[in-house]
């Protein structure tokens, strides 16, 4: 459940990750701001059912552990971030697909 309530953190450091990038010298609209929010949630959304054949394959505990993997790589990554789109890859897509692990192996 740590790893869900991830998903919603986003909402508290967005406004962090704008004043960063403004400091870059970059413009960011809100927008491009929820983008990696957006692709966080589709990718989630989309591999998650995918996820239960891997969960009875390799065990709820193994896929519970990738996923948390997954989790601490996508926030340690996105604080590199230099623009929307880096945290894009960063924390929606990577995020994204660690998210559908643990959430799968707990069903």
């Amino acid at each position: 459940m740590l790893c869900l309530g991830a998903v919603y953190a986003y909402s508290v450091v967005r406004v962090h990750f704008e004043r960063v990038f403004e400091g870059y010298g970059l413009k960011v609209s809100s927008t491009e701001m929820q983008l990696p929010f957006i692709v966080f949630l589709l990718l989630f959304a989309l591999t998650m059912p995918l996820m239960g054949k891997y969960v009875k394959k390799h065990g709820p505990r193994r896929m519970a552990l990738l996923g948390a993997l997954l989790m601490g790589l996508a926030w340690v990554l996105a604080s590199f971030a230099e623009s929307p789109l880096t945290l894009v890859f960063m924390y929606g897509v990577i995020g994204g697909l660690g998210l559908a692990s643990p959430i799968t192996a707990q069903l």
